[in-house]
């Protein structure tokens, strides 16, 4: 009996180790292999990673550096729209200005052609 009860620890224990090997097989051989790098290999890339991060500090002054002057051109821009629409209103004032001194210009000039025609006729009548 005891035979037969070791017989079937050690079949049981044989079926469990092979199902083990069946399911743990292929993540075994499937995993990556772990890379190993020379020290040449990790100087290599600690310096690439400092390059790097350099060029990305000098990137984001660069992009802080034109976001201020986007800030400052869309001010400029605003200040210019200002100026133009006053600009606009001051030279809508001066045509009106200049058709008002062409209209009264124009009735001093009847008026000094009246005094000259009563001038040469010696009508001082009026005076």
């Amino acid at each position: 009996m005891k035979k037969s009860k070791v017989g079937y620890l050690i079949i049981a224990f044989l079926l469990v180790w092979a199902l083990a090997q069946f399911f743990f097989l292929p993540a075994t051989c499937s995993a990556e292999s772990a890379y190993m790098i020379t020290e040449s290999e990790l100087v290599t890339l600690e310096q690439n990673s400092t390059r790097q991060l350099a060029i990305s500090s000098k990137l984001a002054l660069e992009l802080q550096i034109a976001r201020e002057q986007l800030m400052v051109s869309d001010q400029e821009l605003t200040e210019a729209k200002l100026q133009i629409n006053q600009l606009q209103k001051q030279l809508t004032e001066s045509g009106s200005l200049v058709e008002e001194t062409g209209r009264i210009a124009a009735e001093n000039l009847e008026i000094l052609a009246t005094v000259r025609a009563r001038g040469s006729a010696g009508d001082r009548s009026q005076d």
